[in-house]
């Protein structure tokens, strides 16, 4: 196991708490899945929280497209099928998550992923909204940029987003400035589709980035169902890699770390390790009821 232990002054400090409680409470909730990081167990004492975790040595996605510029049409798939299958789970469990992205999927050894770092999920009711605009850059949804808020469509979203970054080695919209790359995020202009890339991958990845939430593929009626059968997935089987069964070989390129420590796997916000006690006031450790 993994234990991260985060000082609970320099929470309070950043103005982090409800934040940490809540990624917690969220974290309890959804990771008893395969390909979700599992979180075994959370505790807390007078100066600390800490969070004890499933070890799992690796190097996150980011890192591997880094390295090896783009996955092949198997890897590509065998990986984003477990990407499908976590965050089908997260919104059956009534969340929506709001920071998919490479940085946030750690490849272990033995080639299956894990879904990590919940600070920006959040739980919504159907037909609830979540207003605040947060994630990486290149992943917003052009809904949330507009200040229309967001559901779980953002997520879709964010799947056309890293598929195409999964098959050309980088993100589909661009800007040189934060307010060019979301005008066209919400003007839909995105760069073209590689000549090598599958067609079918191209008409899919079409599908999740479609402007109208309702329109894009995940979110009719048949919901994932549409995604598994859409022809992109042709002859792969979704069973096998939920019950990875599914041989999924690294990059030749990369070499598994050993020495991947807790602080890959998540960081629910830019806390700093306890290095020495501290005391607060009673008030200050009710803010912490429920981690």
């Amino acid at each position: 196991v993994a234990v991260k232990v985060m000082s609970k002054a320099k929470i309070l400090d950043i103005n982090e708490t409800e934040h940490v409680v809540r990624e917690s409470s969220i974290m309890k909730a959804v990771c008893r899945h395969p390909f979700i990081a599992t979180m075994t167990e959370s505790f807390q004492t007078p100066s600390a929280l800490c969070i004890v975790m499933e070890y799992a040595a690796g190097k996150d996605l980011f890192f591997l497209l880094h390295e090896v510029g783009s996955l092949s049409l198997f890897q590509t798939r065998a990986y984003f099928v477990q990407v499908v299958l976590a965050l089908e789970h997260v919104h059956h469990k009534g969340f929506v998550y709001r920071d998919l992205k490479p940085e946030n999927l750690l490849v272990r050894e033995d080639g299956y992923l894990r879904l990590t770092d919940f600070g920006f999920a959040k739980a919504l009711k159907p037909g609830e909204r979540a207003y605040t605009v947060c994630g990486t850059p290149d992943y917003l949804s052009p809904e949330a940029l507009r200040g229309h808020g967001c559901n779980r469509a953002a997520d879709f979203w964010a799947l056309g987003i890293l598929l195409f970054e999964m098959m050309a080695g980088y993100p589909p919209f661009y800007g040189q400035t934060h307010s060019e790359l979301y005008r066209r995020i919400t003007e839909g202009k995105h760069r073209t589709f590689p000549n090598t890339m599958n067609p079918h991958a191209q008409d899919f990845i079409r599908q999740l980035l479609r402007q109208e939430e309702g329109e894009r593929i995940g979110m009719c009626a048949k919901g994932i169902q549409a995604i598994r059968s859409h022809p992109f997935f042709k002859g792969f089987s979704w069973t096998a890699v939920l019950e990875q069964r599914v041989d999924i070989i690294l990059p030749s390129e990369i070499e598994p770390d050993a020495d991947v420590g807790p602080e890959d796997i998540t960081e629910p916000c830019e806390v700093p390790c306890l290095t020495e006690p501290c005391v607060l006031t009673d008030n200050e450790q009710k803010l912490f009821e429920g981690f």
